[in-house]
């Protein structure tokens, strides 16, 4: 039992060490992962000044609508608005 544990540590020394290639392989993942966080940041931070420029022509329109009396109950504004929604996301599954 004992020569067989020898023997096994014993090549184990001979082979080479794999250790260079698991550090390169980690620095790659973490640089990656770097990459992949700064592009994330980026693209939140462009969602959300899109979110609010949305919210802004809302309110511009809404605005508007009231200017111009072409106001609708919230009701049936909401109503129409889910429809749009619903319409644009069965045309995409199509």
């Amino acid at each position: 039992m004992f020569p067989d544990i020898f023997q096994k540590s014993h090549s184990l020394q001979e082979q080479p060490c794999q250790s260079s290639t698991l550090l390169l392989n980690v620095d790659k993942l973490k640089a990656e992962l770097e990459e992949l966080t700064k592009q994330k940041n980026e693209l939140t931070s462009t969602y959300k000044n899109c979110e609010k420029e949305v919210r802004d022509l809302k309110r511009k329109q809404e605005n508007l609508n009231q200017y111009l009396g072409r106001t609708t109950p919230p009701d049936v504004a909401q109503e129409q608005l889910e429809k749009r929604i619903l319409q644009t996301c069965k045309c995409a599954k199509k």
